[in-house]
């Protein structure tokens, strides 16, 4: 997938937005800019990536059931090519885009989520509440429902020397890397965002919670993210040298964005499946039902909610009405 092109191609921009639509069906709509400089440097085989064939090779990648609505090239500012692209799917349950938790120790193999659609029928304390649509993100293939146990190190014996870690050696050499890498992802923006067709809530969080927003986003790297201390998050060198050593779930990197849902010049990145998480939040995200879900979903079934009240399930009530 696009998507995990992030570490190795700077002077490019992917914006991704997925959206649900009232019946159950979702759209897909993909914007990619490449630099002229890119463009120069890979030729033709860099800006194949732009063509009809590859937007459909893509397609089939997503699952089964996608139609290419449309696709088109454009040259933009400063020599740069633009690509967007919408896809769309008659059920959502059916869509499969490349996975945001980079954090994971096996994103190499696993590196796709399904979203999957359901009805909440009763409320939890964990955040669940009766008389909503859930969307779950699940990670297909393997580990569909939770994070893959990570072993726990064994505790050393009194007078065992620590693991040795990287050598200084080796250390100065990724930080030999660590000029060339900033340079390659100048211009560097990749989004991965979510919408539905009324406000929504993330079990993840959400910068724009109070807003009653339809969109939240899924990741948000750019060259231009700071880190906490307000400092371009390329220029962290502790954090650049976990990305060279392909540790994207290490501590610093974790410290550094745990505070994304407050803080705007944060990049949106999720620690799943890192040993160093400060949480583990629901991968899920939560709206009204519309008149057709309600209808499929809801008709004649009985909700539970919060201390035990049961009543029958109400459109007026729980439904999503277009104004």
């Amino acid at each position: 997938m696009i998507i995990l092109a992030l570490f190795t191609s700077g002077c490019m921009q992917l914006h991704t937005n997925i959206r649900i639509e009232p019946d159950g069906s979702a759209t897909v709509t993909e914007r990619l800019r490449l630099s002229r400089k890119l463009l120069d440097l890979g030729k033709e085989r860099i800006e194949s990536n732009l063509n009809r064939e590859e937007a459909l090779r893509r397609m089939k990648a997503m699952g089964e059931g996608l139609s290419l609505v449309s696709h088109k090239v454009s040259d933009v500012e400063e020599g740069a090519r633009e690509m967007l692209t919408v896809y769309k799917t008659k059920d959502i349950n059916k869509l499969i885009y490349a996975s945001p938790f980079l954090s994971y120790w096996d994103h190499a193999r696993n590196n796709s989520i399904q979203f999957e659609l359901n009805p909440v029928y009763e409320s939890t304390w964990y955040g669940r509440k009766a008389g909503e649509m859930r969307i779950a993100l699940k990670r297909v293939p393997a580990f569909p429902d939770k994070a893959p146990t990570i072993p726990k190190p064994k505790p050393r014996k009194e007078g065992e020397p620590e693991p040795k870690g990287p050598s200084p050696q080796e250390l100065q050499s990724l930080r030999g890397l660590s000029p060339v890498f900033r340079d390659i992802l100048k211009g560097f923006e990749i989004k991965l965002s979510f919408e539905t067709y009324n406000h929504l809530r993330a079990g993840f969080g959400n910068r724009d919670k109070r807003s009653g927003t339809r969109y939240v986003e899924l990741l948000h790297l750019s060259d231009t993210s700071l880190d906490t201390y307000g400092y371009n998050f390329m220029d962290n060198e502790e954090a650049m040298l976990s990305i060279l050593r392909g540790d994207l779930g290490s501590k610093v990197i974790v410290d550094q964005v745990k505070g994304w849902t407050t803080n705007r010049t944060l990049p949106v990145y999720h620690p799943w499946g890192s040993k160093a998480g400060w949480w583990l939040a629901s991968r899920e995200i939560y709206f009204r039902p519309s008149r057709q879900l309600f209808d499929r979903y809801f008709t004649g079934k009985t909700l539970v909610f919060k201390k035990g009240e049961k009543r029958a399930a109400d459109f007026k009530e729980i439904g999503w009405k277009k104004k």
